[in-house]
């Protein structure tokens, strides 16, 4: 039995995943190819931690492409090079009307 929203496997008779609350089923469907297209790029981290928290509370997968350069030095490269602190948001396709839809009200103007 496995769990279609977190992908976990349990024994046979169980019916309903613990973390998830999702009822199992007896096999998961396959994997697709899935596009991942650029969503928005993050000034500093704590507009990281914002987007991926929103994007978080609706299971939109992402990925960040750049973080670890913004982690490692605190966004503090945005005083020297502006473009080495922005990390980039990435999301399916699909799911990027709806991740536009719900960072719209928290993206900082370019002129600030």
């Amino acid at each position: 039995m496995f769990c279609p929203k977190c992908k976990s496997e349990f024994v046979k008779g169980m019916t309903i995943c613990p973390e998830c609350n999702e009822t199992l089923v007896q096999k998961l469907p396959e994997n697709k190819f899935v596009e991942f297209v650029k969503l928005c790029e993050s000034p500093n981290p704590s507009m990281t931690a914002i987007i991926k928290s929103i994007l978080d509370s609706v299971d939109i997968q992402y990925f960040v492409r750049g973080e670890n350069m913004q982690t490692l030095f605190g966004g503090c490269l945005e005083f020297t090079n502006p473009r080495l602190s922005r990390v980039e948001f990435l999301v399916s396709k699909e799911d990027k009307e709806t991740a536009l839809e719900l960072i719209k009200e928290i993206e900082p103007d370019e002129d600030q």
